[in-house]
């Protein structure tokens, strides 16, 4: 099994939460702490600490936070086309 390093993992988590939290901001639902967006960036850090704290237990671990990762990264993404276009004079 390939072991994949804590930076990786940490680097694409906070990508995710980065591009969350502009999603959050641009999207203003009326209940803004049920959505996905909210989710990712709130689940963020746990997942970080979590990362950092146990990669090196198991490669079989850190292929798991790798997908988790990279799962977070592709719902952010997916999400990113609910997101109105701007305005040229904003």
């Amino acid at each position: 099994m390939v072991f994949v390093p804590a930076v990786i993992t940490n680097l694409i988590m906070i990508a995710a939460a980065v591009v969350s939290g502009f999603q959050h901001a641009r999207l203003k639902y009326r209940n803004p702490v049920t959505n996905v967006q909210f989710a990712v960036m709130a689940a963020t850090p746990v997942l970080i600490l979590a990362v950092t704290l146990y990669n090196r237990a198991s490669p079989y671990l850190s292929v798991v936070f790798l997908l988790i990762a990279l799962a977070a990264m592709m719902l952010t993404i997916r999400q990113q086309r609910m997101i109105p276009p701007r305005r040229m004079n904003e």
